[in-house]
């Protein structure tokens, strides 16, 4: 569900018309840019309730790439909630 969401979230981007993979790279194959690439990690962020660091956003170059990142984060912050429970 979680990378089925994330994959929808990338293909409603205005601008996106092709269909996205995994191995779908941001900028080469979906035409996006340094905006769009920040729009997106903000509407991640938001959707998922995370936080998406400047050094991963940099890292991220294709679909996989974001999948991977958010998974971690979210893996993340289930340990600092279960950590200040």
């Amino acid at each position: 569900m979680l990378e089925e969401r994330i994959a929808q979230m990338i293909q409603e981007t205005p601008g996106v018309r092709k269909k996205v993979q995994d191995s779908s790279r941001f900028v080469e194959d979906l035409g996006f840019d340094s905006l769009k690439m920040t729009e997106l990690m903000a509407a991640m962020e938001d959707e998922f309730d995370l936080i998406i660091t400047l050094e991963e956003a940099v890292s991220i170059r294709t679909v996989r790439d974001l999948k991977d990142t958010v998974k971690a984060a979210l893996k993340s912050a289930e340990g600092v909630s279960d950590v200040a429970s």
